[in-house]
């Protein structure tokens, strides 16, 4: 396991598992498109990757694309020739690049699954509605002494011995404020409570 870890490090950005992941996906692809398939199989065979989940990350990035095409809202790329199709997913995908973006976009997505990021003595204390939490060793932020943010966002949680969340991001008091839950503005406090319980 520490081997993989060492051989993905490369992909760790913005304090994000889910940055981390799109990072490994828009790699891979650059290779394959480059070097080709074999290429894209030594990447993969480099950095742990598995493949079959990369080539499932784009599959369903594909309808995606498709559900937003039918609804009108991105062109349909079926009938476009290979330029303009390139030139359709530039176009879509042109704030792609910015983290701040797709953090808000993931705090609107994971919403309730928010953790309160409080100092600790080696790392960070971890918490939803006055329940400690840990992260998952497999995640970036596992070992991090502290967070640029109080609030993470995760995809799971998960009881064994102690409570543990897997995929954690990073973000921001307005990622919450603007996409987040209900929003309680306590005037004479000088407090805004999300959904509440985030302060």
């Amino acid at each position: 396991r520490d081997e993989a870890k060492a051989a993905q490090v490369c992909f760790n950005r913005d304090e994000s598992d889910h940055l981390a992941a799109v990072d490994a996906y828009q790699k891979w692809m650059h290779v394959k498109r480059t070097e080709g398939n074999g290429g894209a199989k030594r990447f993969c065979d480099r950095h742990f990757l598995a493949e079959r989940a990369l080539v499932g990350m784009g599959e369903a990035a594909d309808q995606f694309w498709g559900n937003l095409a039918d609804l009108g809202l991105l062109p349909e790329l079926r009938r476009l020739g290979e330029a303009d199709k390139q030139a359709a997913r530039r176009s879509a995908n042109r704030h792609a690049d910015s983290p701040l973006l797709l953090k808000a976009v993931l705090a609107a997505g994971l919403f309730p699954n928010v953790l309160l990021v409080s100092p600790g003595r080696a790392r960070p204390s971890l918490s939803q509605q006055k329940q400690s939490v840990s992260i998952h060793p497999s995640s970036f932020n596992h070992m991090a002494s502290s967070f640029t943010t109080s609030y993470l966002v995760f995809h799971e949680k998960v009881k064994t011995s102690k409570i543990v969340v897997h995929d954690v991001t990073a973000v921001t008091a307005l990622d919450l404020l603007l996409l987040g839950g209900e929003i309680k503005v306590l005037h004479a406090q000088h407090r805004v409570v999300i959904d509440n319980w985030i302060d």
